[in-house]
């Protein structure tokens, strides 16, 4: 009825439609800010913009955030495209295009899954295309999808989104053993190098054979034929996974720090909070409209009678042992479906530690799980559309195109949110008024756009909540922000004392992002009071701090230092390298030329505002 290049003919159009609904959703993002970790770590910090070594510096380098977090792909990415400049719209681009390759993938696994379902076997070719550019369109348009394609950092999804979505189409489209199970190996790699969760894959995987083996209705497709069918596939995940380790352990010299970044309480409390995670996520996945935020405020660790989280755990158990009972008996296989979306977000419900504090779910964390739900969900919902009367049919696609709409406009609302600092961080502390840090990334967005009052508003109600439950970072970053808004009304004194409490109360421990913050206000403000001496003991101690070897500003106060002190030699090399650490930019061009006069004698020095 229908010859293969007509087919084919169709599938590209399809593809091609998926790709232009995409961009044209997505397009605005193009004209978004760096913001939040886009602005520490792309604009803020030299190591990325001035890296000597791709490979020492880059490649084989723990990611500045975390000291677990090793990602070379993605920052390879950003340090390719630093290179050429700072302007955010070529990296935008780069995210939508990785989204719009995902989405594509979603639509050619769909219907090689759809097609092999012996339930769909007979429906029209057509069919098939059409069923798999909508359950594409769906994973594609998605509001949970929206926040790794807006911010800038959230491409270390989308990358390792990417690559399993690759190893995935391997797995079902290539038929030699040996040279599937290499293609998924070397993309599963590839994955693990992008983000650590890449892990979810190897969890999912063998979850997905088993049910793909049972919807199309082999004979004897049990958990060992599985396993015999696919042991190159598994002896290659279990290969690619020890040279990522291997390499892991090369580059950082640990496999794990050590690190406890948060209080996750008893082992019950763990279970508690894991299982409320996961319920989050499901709401996020099925309900994405009810409350999408970069922040879902949670206090770790979970209080014992939180009883959303047991609701969520008995749900959690009941459909465990449902599972387990399904795969004994041989039923209930498209129940049993559902279970790769939960392997697949295995790291993202606080198993493991994590830096990310107070926060119960993180939406970019789904774009591989809802990948796999789609995927693995594609034949069942095809079949079930085959089988039941024109009403229900009608009434279902009717609800997926109202969906398609709500998302989609969903999506154009998000989209400006992430457009800048002061916007962004608005939007958080109006979803979460509770996360402290929300309301301190206000003041500081509110501060740097010459709203000095409404910084202090935004401190003052961080303040009230960190008296009630409030870490002591977060009171030391509140303290930092009560000292800038000191100098701001010409009060020093009191400036350096909160400085100096901060330091005591951080030390000058490796890692510590507040104390360099601290340290550096608290010497740029004796060098206003011109209290040379004391400001001696800053440079003689900076090297206890490693993070101030590559902080522009503490250098090029350094280098005032030695301006104040008579020593021009010294003067003018501190204050080249600060210079040349800082993002290329109007400003870094006006501080040059202000130190340039200064040095040739033709201005006198005044305090530079930072």
């Amino acid at each position: 009825m229908f010859d293969s290049s007509f087919l084919f003919s169709r599938k590209i159009f399809l593809a091609f439609f998926i790709a232009v609904v995409v961009a044209v959703l997505f397009w605005g993002a193009r004209d978004n800010s760096f913001v939040w970790d886009d602005q520490y770590f792309i604009v803020q910090l030299p190591d990325l913009r001035n890296a000597n070594s791709v490979v020492d510096d880059v490649l084989l380098k723990r990611f500045f955030i975390s000291d677990d977090y090793y990602r070379p792909l993605p920052l390879l990415t950003y340090y390719l495209q630093a290179k050429s400049g700072l302007d955010p719209e070529p990296f935008h681009d780069l995210n939508l295009a990785i989204h719009i390759a995902n989405a594509l993938l979603v639509f050619l696994i769909c219907h090689l899954l759809i097609s092999r379902s012996h339930n769909v076997v007979f429906c029209p070719p057509y069919v098939r295309n059409v069923a798999s550019a909508v359950l594409a369109l769906l994973y594609a348009v998605h509001p949970a999808m929206a926040e790794a394609v807006v911010w800038v950092s959230g491409r270390f999804d989308l990358l390792m989104t990417l690559f399993l979505l690759l190893a995935l189409y391997s797995d079902q489209a290539i038929k030699v053993a040996k040279f599937r199970a290499f293609c998924v190996g070397c993309f599963f790699l590839l994955a693990a190098f992008s983000k650590e969760a890449a892990v979810g894959f190897c969890f999912s995987l063998p979850m997905l054979h088993l049910v793909n083996a049972r919807l199309s209705d082999r004979s004897n497709s049990g958990v060992f034929f599985v396993i015999r069918e696919n042991i190159f596939t598994y002896t290659s995940l279990v290969i690619a996974g020890c040279i990522y380790l291997w390499v892991r352990y090369e580059a950082l010299g640990y496999l794990l720090s050590g690190m406890h970044y948060n209080d996750y309480g008893s082992w019950i409390q763990r279970i508690l909070l894991s299982a409320k995670a996961l319920l989050g996520y499901l709401k996020i996945a099925l309900l994405p409209f009810l409350h999408l935020s970069p922040v879902h405020y949670e206090k770790f660790p979970i209080e014992l009678d939180d009883w959303v989280a047991w609701g969520a755990l008995v749900a959690v158990l009941l459909y465990i042992c449902t599972t387990l009972y399904g795969v004994v008996k041989d039923k209930w296989w498209s129940l049993t479906s559902a279970s790769i979306f939960l392997l697949a977000l295995i790291p993202a419900l606080h198993l493991f530690q994590s830096p990310l504090a107070d926060n119960l779910v993180q939406e970019r964390y789904l774009q591989f799980p809802l990948a796999v739900l789609v995927v693995v969900f594609s034949p069942v919902l095809v079949s079930f559309l085959l089988n039941v009367g024109e009403k229900i049919r009608t009434l279902i696609l009717g609800a997926t195109a109202c969906f398609v709409f709500i998302s989609v406009v969903t999506v154009q609302s998000i989209i400006p949110l992430w457009s800048s600092e002061l916007g962004l961080w608005t939007w958080v502390t109006a979803t979460s008024p509770k996360y402290i840090n929300g309301w301190i990334n206000l003041a500081n967005a509110r501060f740097s756009s010459g709203d000095v009052e409404g910084a202090k508003e935004a401190i003052d109600t961080a303040d009230v909540l960190a008296a009630e439950y409030g870490r002591s970072s977060e009171k030391s970053m509140i303290l930092v922000h009560r000292g800038m808004q000191d100098i701001e009304e010409n009060n020093p004194d009191a400036a350096i004392e909160k400085f100096l409490k901060v330091l005591d109360s951080e030390g000058t421990a490796a890692g510590s992002n507040i104390a360099p913050i601290a340290f550096n206000n608290a010497f740029n403000t004796l060098l206003r009071m011109n209290e040379l001496e004391s400001a001696a003991w800053y440079v003689d101690n900076a090297v206890n701090i490693e993070e101030l070897s590559s902080h522009p500003w503490f250098i090029i106060n350094v280098g005032i230092y030695w301006y104040l002190v008579g020593d021009k030699e010294k003067a003018e090399e501190n204050l080249s390298t600060g210079i040349n650490l800082m993002a290329p930019s109007d400003k870094r061009d006006k501080v040059r030329l202000y130190f340039d006069r200064l040095l040739k004698g033709e201005i006198e020095y005044e305090f530079f505002p930072q």
